[in-house]
């Protein structure tokens, strides 16, 4: 059994397990990551708000979100591979709602609602998709969107591909000891 308090009075707004450690992701927009003993190997201030993690067609974590405070911040975005996070522009829709990662681009779509998003890796808004039915399914395939809007469509886009590449997580984020977790509430640049 391994106990781990909060420096901050945070809730936990997600679990996940990273190569036999473990990610906590805060309400207050800070990842930990904590080795098997429950000792603190990293901390990241993604944002402010609830975290969330992003994942690709394997399953596994490729990027972390921050849910936006009301009127105090937007939402950011980490790539485990990225230096920093980025923040997402205003239009950017539901950050609750990022449904994987597909090649160099997140997918976001709330269930029954009429707009999808593609993200790029900057955190912009690649494509915005508007129908005038709302979006009942929506599968990915090589290069390909399809939905279902009360119509079959599908959409060709560059960039979009099940395929993932491996994302390797950037120090000081990683489980090697050679580095120490950081106390700054600023992001961490590789």
């Amino acid at each position: 059994m391994i106990r781990f308090r909060f420096p901050s009075a945070a809730t936990v707004s997600f679990l996940d397990l990273v190569d036999g450690d473990w990610l906590v992701g805060s309400g207050d927009g800070t990842l930990f990551r904590l080795n098997g003993e429950g000792r603190l190997v990293a901390r990241v201030r993604v944002g402010l708000g609830a975290l969330f993690s992003v994942r690709d067609c394997s399953q596994q974590v490729v990027a972390v979100c921050s849910y936006p405070v009301t009127g105090r911040s937007q939402p950011n975005l980490w790539f485990v591979d990225a230096p920093a996070p980025v923040r997402l522009p205003d239009q950017y829709p539901w950050p609750d709602h990022l449904l994987g990662s597909y090649g160099s681009l997140l997918l976001a779509h709330r269930p029954r609602a009429r707009h999808l998003g593609l993200i790029d890796e900057s955190g912009a808004l690649a494509v915005e998709l508007r129908c005038p039915r709302p979006i009942s399914s929506v599968c990915v395939a090589e290069g390909a969107l399809v939905l279902a809007a009360g119509a079959l469509i599908c959409l060709e886009i560059d960039g979009l591909s099940p395929l993932t590449r491996p994302r390797i997580w950037r120090p000081p984020f990683t489980r090697d000891g050679s580095h120490q977790p950081t106390n700054s509430g600023a992001p961490i640049a590789g």
